[in-house]
């Protein structure tokens, strides 16, 4: 029984990694570099990809920009509390950047946090932060 238990723990353990690489490598995005960011692993957050000026995802589905506010409100018909990451392209305008901010807040989500790169690790874009 206990070779049985490990298994199962060990395939558990194999699909929430891949669950979370997978959103990763989904998002095709060269995140901004900032000065000071902090790592949140661990907060279930919904994330939304700005990939360029026309092309947005809402977790691994494809949004058009506008129907971000009703996809999310589908989501989170209660959206107290809840937190949306942001992930933006660093060449995508901060006019379509803040289009899609005006859209989560009209959503009733009032917690966003930002994903960056810090500068010590801006060659390696697999190391995803939040600045919040």
């Amino acid at each position: 029984m206990t070779p049985l238990i490990d298994v199962v723990f060990l395939i558990i353990i194999f699909f929430i990694m891949i669950m979370n690489v997978t959103d990763v490598i989904s998002s095709k995005v060269t995140l901004p570099v900032a000065d000071e960011s902090k790592e949140t692993r661990g907060i279930e957050e919904l994330s939304i990809i700005v990939q360029s000026e026309s092309v947005f995802f809402i977790g691994l589905r494809q949004v058009p920009l506008s129907n971000i506010r009703e996809t999310l409100k589908l989501k989170y018909p209660h959206p107290q509390g809840k937190t949306v990451q942001l992930r933006a392209d660093e060449n995508v305008p901060y006019e379509t950047v803040r289009k899609v901010i005006q859209e989560i807040a009209a959503a009733g989500i009032t917690r966003i946090n930002f994903s960056t790169r810090t500068e010590s690790f801006a060659e390696d874009p697999s190391v995803l932060s939040s600045k919040k």
